[in-house]
């Protein structure tokens, strides 16, 4: 085993313990009033600390073998803390900025990849205590964090196999966001882009291979919600503008959903809702102007759906259920409103509305009726 500590300036603390072969612990001080503790019990674990700004801590415990942990702590009171058991598991932790971060990482299984960078001020994957900013149980899961500004959260949840999580938050111009991950079962894939200022995404996706996507800002305050469970689905969410939200629930096989809203110049207080129950639905959102409200429900197999409204003050609501059905709704100017409710199987319905003041209702309850 091997051990340096090498401290500079004052009152720095550094401790480490290691049981077994091959285990390396750096620990490099700088700083005034940083701490250090590394606790290591098995074979070829290897930990690296750097802490060159005042009042850190970092904590780091590793068991089982060829582990790797890297903290590197360069502005003043952040807090780092890492946990990894099982076997080729590596954290990386970077913390500069202004200071005040907290990571909290926790990973168990094999070959496991954590990344969390944190620049500005008082940003948040996990606390100090119990709360992991990331867990990983399982193998091959991938977590990447990169925090800016300020007031950011983020919490990520990983069980099973081939996971990936993506979340960056902030920018040149961004403060309180908060992204939570929950991602269980194999191949699902998380990416989360927030700029601007108080943005919400929440995805939480069980299964296999389904895929999600979320990009918020620039500025105005955002809400997506995500949830996906079963095969091959796939929720990309783009949200610009100001008070804007987007739920998507997505149940069973190979359904898809997009929905885009806004412009950073042309948005307001929009609201979009995808449910799709079933197999190989098809549904496009989109929405520019102000106070839009779309809804969709489909279920049943191969259904499809689009909606396009631009203008102001537009509703449309569309609900399939059978299979093979088809709704194109597109609203352009204002104070339009559209229904279409379409059962069994084979049904079509196409709504253009321009101009002002304008209404339709579609029902059809019977194959192939118009």
């Amino acid at each position: 085993a091997y051990s340096r500590v090498r401290q500079y300036n004052d009152d720095a603390t550094a401790q480490v313990t290691q049981n077994g072969d091959g285990n390396s612990s750096d620990i490099l001080q700088t700083g005034d009033n940083d701490d250090a503790f590394v606790d290591q019990q098995g074979s070829d674990l290897t930990s690296t600390i750097a802490q060159s700004g005042n009042s850190n801590d970092a904590n780091v415990s590793q068991s089982g073998d060829t582990n790797q942990s890297g903290i590197i702590q360069s502005s003043g009171a952040n807090v780092a803390i890492v946990t990894q058991e099982g076997s080729l598991n590596e954290s990386s932790i970077l913390q500069n900025g202004l200071g005040l971060n907290t990571a909290n990482v926790e990973q168990t299984g094999e070959d496991n990849d954590s990344q969390i960078t944190q620049g500005g001020i008082a940003n948040d994957a996990g606390d100090d205590a119990t709360v992991r900013g990331v867990y990983q149980s399982g193998d091959r899961n991938v977590s990447r964090i990169s925090q800016s500004g300020g007031l950011q959260d983020a919490m990520v949840r990983q069980t099973g196999d081939d996971n990936d999580s993506q979340i960056t938050q902030g920018g040149s111009i961004g403060a309180a966001h908060y992204a939570t991950v929950d991602q269980s079962g194999n191949g699902n894939d998380s990416v989360i882009t927030q700029a601007g200022a108080l943005s919400d995404a929440i995805v939480d996706q069980s299964g296999e291979d389904n895929d999600s996507s979320v990009n918020q800002g620039v500025l105005g305050s955002h809400l997506a919600e995500i949830d996906q469970s079963g095969e091959g689905n796939s929720s990309s969410v783009t949200q610009y503008g100001w008070s804007q939200a987007a739920y998507v629930d997505q149940v069973g096989d190979g359904n898809t959903s997009s929905i885009d809203q806004g412009t950073a110049l042309n948005g307001s207080d929009q609201y979009a809702s995808v449910m799709q129950s079933g197999d190989d639905g098809l549904s496009t959102i989109m929405q520019r102007g102000q106070s839009q409200e779309a809804e969709l429900t489909q279920g049943g197999v191969s259904n499809e759906s689009f909606i396009d409204q631009s203008g102001s003050d537009h509703l449309a609501e569309v609900t399939q259920d059978g299979a093979d059905n088809y709704s194109s709704v597109i609203q352009s100017g204002s104070g339009s409103s559209a229904t279409v409710t379409q059962t069994t199987d084979l049904n079509n319905s196409w709504v253009n509305q321009s101009g002002n003041g304008h209404s339709a209702t579609v029902v059809q309850g019977s194959a192939g009726a118009m």
